[in-house]
């Protein structure tokens, strides 16, 4: 009898530490609850707050984006931007370039990435692709990541990928570490090479608690210019907010924001 005891507790030790069974994810707070869904044959975690519009945006394409392994996806949203060039007569100046339009689709995803007793860290993934090449590159287009809630930055960079398949990381453009970060890209890289994608990566943490936050990115496409060597500044505040604000000579247009909620 002892030995049959003694058998069923081992038993049913090991089927608590099995692999297979159920168990909410992140120390069993329902909290951290996830669901197992497939796309593209793959096994994907997405949180079990997240909706039927945000998982049909999950698509094998946004898959190549993210890393999978940085935990489960909490918020999906996605825009798309007809970007005009509106190279027209200014300042007395009338441009031979024709007005051109391409789209440009910017997503972002939050994922929470792991858990401690101490912090929420929250990793932001935030990609704008451009449809086709029409669209006039001139110079420099800013990107830009803002959240809220005073979630603390503790690691970023944004990859640049051009049609000639290199990439480069681009340069910080502003960073308020518990608001957001932004960057200015280069929209060429040698000859005939111009932007597809351009792609930031923002890890953050937060004091655990609970509650819902919000994060926004923009995209500015610069123009026109009369001066080459103007700049763009990027506010990042009030959170969530971005605020593309051109020196003298520089037109651009922004993308319309990808702007979505997510619960920590």
């Amino acid at each position: 009898m002892k030995k049959a005891v003694s058998f069923m507790i081992i038993l049913m030790f090991l089927i608590s530490i099995s692999p297979f069974a159920s168990v909410s994810a992140k120390s069993g707070s329902n909290k951290y609850r996830v669901n197992v869904i497939e796309i593209g044959g793959r096994e994907i975690e997405v949180d079990t707050d997240l909706t039927d519009e945000e998982i049909s945006l999950i698509t094998p394409d946004l898959l190549s984006d993210i890393d999978l392994d940085a935990g489960p996806i909490v918020s999906v949203t996605q825009t798309a931007s007809s970007m005009e060039d509106p190279l027209s007569a200014a300042d007395g100046m009338v441009s031979t370039m024709s007005i051109s339009q391409s789209q440009l689709l910017l997503t972002v995803v939050a994922q929470r990435e792991f858990y401690s007793q101490t912090y929420d860290y929250i990793r932001f993934t935030a990609i704008a692709n451009w449809s086709d090449s029409s669209i006039t590159f001139l110079g420099e287009d800013k990107f830009a990541i803002a959240w809220s809630d005073d979630f603390t930055l503790y690691g970023d960079w944004c990859t640049v990928y051009y049609d000639n398949d290199t990439t480069v990381r681009a340069s910080r453009a502003s960073v308020t570490p518990e608001v957001g970060v932004g960057y200015t890209i280069n929209m060429y890289n040698g000859i005939n090479a111009s932007v597809y994608k351009a792609k930031i990566i923002a890890r953050t943490k937060k004091y655990n608690t609970t509650g819902t936050a919000n994060v926004v990115a923009e995209y500015a496409h610069e123009t026109f210019t009369i001066n080459p060597f103007g700049s763009i500044s990027i506010g990042l505040f009030p959170s969530p907010n971005v605020a593309f604000s051109a020196s003298w000579g520089i037109i651009f247009s922004e993308a319309v924001p990808a702007y979505d909620s997510f619960s920590y």
